[in-house]
């Protein structure tokens, strides 16, 4: 079980950034929630009379673009992006669940969402999609995926990482596009070592896998009756995971 990130933990998170954005920065906005279903659409599901609800005043940390001007056929125009930033315990006392197309006001324009991102998990947890039932009380969401491991437990499972697997998190597959192993303890990797005297020393601490969203929804995938992966067998005969090669 964790020692740190349980309700305490959060709790103790929470008040402190809901003191930093509510009372020292005080940054609101006004939130105009699009209402779907009193938007009349035409038969390209497209509207030009959306409605939405009432607005909201709802604290934020905002990082602004520089205005960006264009020259077109009926004169200069002018477009700016924005990133509203809310503290999500915020929005859960609101009952607002942020999506495209939501409206904020701020300075006196509006915005318009066209993406939105939630992935700062306190202590990187999130309960909503733990899969071991010690951790279902343990982080919570703040809001390219980078994936960590320490090599050790890799051994343990027999498992060598290799572009193309398939990670799952918080309920969505992840696909490895590259992997770096270049944290060597006291900077020495004994498996290349060029000098007898220091065959011994270090040890190569971690394997970093940078993975990106996949749009598949379901993995056919082939049992295994241990709690690691056995080792296999490529077609030209040779181990396809040699691990007494390589990580012995």
């Amino acid at each position: 079980m964790p020692l740190f990130g349980g309700d305490r933990d959060i709790s103790l998170f929470r008040t402190m950034n809901k003191e930093l954005i509510n009372d020292i920065i005080q940054t609101e906005i006004g939130y105009y929630k699009f209402v779907l279903q009193d938007s009349e659409t035409n038969v390209y599901g497209e509207s030009d009379k959306k409605v939405y609800y009432e607005p909201l005043l709802i604290p934020s940390l905002i990082t602004k673009d520089d205005q960006v001007w264009n020259e077109s056929e009926f004169g200069p125009d002018m477009t700016q992006q924005m990133t509203f930033a809310f503290l999500r315990a915020t929005l859960v006392e609101k009952n607002i669940v942020p999506e495209i197309g939501d409206i904020v006001l701020f300075n006196n324009d509006y915005f318009e969402f066209n993406s939105i991102v939630e992935n700062q998990f306190f202590v990187g947890k999130n309960p909503d999609y733990s899969m071991n039932e010690d951790t279902d009380d343990f982080g919570v969401s703040t809001q390219q995926m980078t994936f960590a491991f320490l090599r050790a437990t890799l051994v343990e499972k027999n498992i060598i990482p290799e572009i193309g697997d398939i990670v799952l998190f918080n309920n969505d597959y992840f696909e490895f596009n590259s992997i770096v192993e270049n944290q060597f303890f006291v900077g020495k990797n004994p498996d290349y070592s060029m000098n007898e005297d220091t065959d011994d020393f270090g040890v190569s601490l971690s394997i970093i896998c940078k993975a990106s969203k996949s749009r598949i929804e379901q993995l056919k995938t082939v049992p295994f009756r241990s709690g690691k992966y056995p080792t296999t067998t490529k077609v030209e005969q040779t181990d396809a995971n040699p691990r007494t090669q390589l990580y012995s």
